[in-house]
């Protein structure tokens, strides 16, 4: 995979976003199942599915003049 700057940079004017996640190991809950809203998601819990859709979400909803190029995820 290419790196998102060089993405960018093939798609030039065409204003395309290019966002990279780098996420650690998650717990993948089925978003259509009951467990996908009541898996914990404190700090001192593992990754979910679901906190990346979120992420992913709140980056493609923000404004064009907000350029999101990365999220990189810690386990703390």
């Amino acid at each position: 995979m290419e790196h998102p700057g060089e993405v960018s940079g093939i798609l030039g004017p065409a204003r395309r976003a290019v966002i990279s996640l780098y996420p650690p190991d998650f717990d993948n809950a089925d978003p259509l199942n009951e467990e996908w809203e009541t898996t914990p998601r404190d700090s001192k819990d593992a990754l979910t599915a679901h906190s990346l859709v979120e992420c992913i979400l709140f980056a493609v909803t923000q404004p064009r003049d907000c350029f999101i190029k990365a999220f990189h995820f810690e386990q703390v």
